[in-house]
């Protein structure tokens, strides 16, 4: 036992203490741009409850989505248009857009955009990730192939019960609400800011003297 003691001693004196240097990109923490959520089962219950019963109940009877009583999306193109869409008429339109980003069916890199779409988007987009297993509640509630992407968005407007939208975004911590991304932190558009001088000029500007110009031959 002494022996190998001392053969162990041995081996760590002849190594050195190094420092290694380590990149800290602020590119590859797209965990960090999911809003924490206070009480997910909460969140899930609402949404249960609230919408995708609702939503069940309709496709059963047939109705046209253009007929449900909330504008919702859930193709994944059709989310990614309003998250970027600039129509000046659309911009006081917010929107809760709920995401499956914890289920391991929906491959990771569809969804790593959309924080920063949200983030980058002109409309106030509140961020909710679902915990594992929500995918298999949107897929009962919904027959739609295109809800198997995760995604499903509820426009914020006079449709969506308000109570709804305040318990919905009281579940976000406040520490990470508004959503932030602090390097695309100089792409947002900033309204210039201009200042006037004060000074003075002539009452009278002299006249600009024409040049004549010789006449070719």
């Amino acid at each position: 036992m002494s022996n190998s003691l001392k053969a162990l001693d041995k081996k760590i004196a002849k190594r050195r203490q190094v420092y290694k240097p380590l990149l800290d990109s602020p590119f590859i923490r797209e965990s960090n741009y999911w809003p924490r959520i206070k009480d997910q089962k909460i969140v899930t219950h609402l949404l249960q409850n609230s919408i995708l019963n609702k939503c069940k109940h309709f496709e059963s009877s047939s109705i046209p989505r253009s007929e449900w009583p909330w504008d919702i999306l859930f193709d994944f193109n059709e989310i990614i248009s309003f998250l970027s869409s600039t129509d000046s008429h659309d911009k006081d339109d917010s929107a809760i857009l709920f995401v499956c980003n914890k289920d391991q069916d929906i491959p990771a890199i569809l969804l790593q955009q959309i924080p920063i779409l949200c983030y980058l988007s002109q409309r106030k987009v509140s961020l909710i990730q679902l915990p594992r297993g929500s995918l298999q509640m949107f897929q009962e509630a919904i027959t739609d192939r295109a809800i198997d992407n995760g995604l499903l968005l509820l426009r914020g407007n006079s449709k969506l019960d308000s109570s709804f939208v305040r318990q919905i975004e009281y579940s976000i911590e406040e520490d990470t609400n508004p959503l932030t991304i602090p390097w695309l932190e100089s792409l947002k558009y900033k309204p210039s800011d201009i200042k006037l001088v004060k000074s003075s000029m002539p009452l009278q500007q002299n006249k600009v003297k024409k040049i004549k110009t010789p006449h070719r031959k």
